[in-house]
């Protein structure tokens, strides 16, 4: 199912790069992201996240403003212009 495949999306993962997308990669993005906010909470580190600018900066920017999150929650989020500069992101990880 779509909900099993997200959970092991999520639960595997070690880092995202989001691509641009739809409403499904939306759905991904958010989850990483809900993820990255609640990982500090059970002593774990936030996974890396990076996202292109085109589409996915704009929307999260509305988001954030709507519902009032908090600048540092949003920064959690890099976000990259190209695949290089997604690939130079993910090296500076390691």
């Amino acid at each position: 199912t779509i909900e099993e495949r997200l959970a092991t999306l999520v639960g595997k993962a070690s880092a995202f790069v989001v691509l641009p997308g739809s409403l499904g990669t939306l759905t991904e993005l958010v989850m990483a992201w809900n993820t990255a906010v609640l990982a500090p909470l059970a002593g774990q580190n936030p996974p890396p996240i990076i996202a292109f600018k085109d589409p996915w900066e704009d929307i999260l920017k509305g988001v954030q403003a709507k519902l009032k999150i908090p600048e540092q929650m949003l920064q959690m989020v890099q976000f990259v212009s190209s695949a290089e500069e997604a690939i130079e992101t993910i090296s500076k990880l390691s």
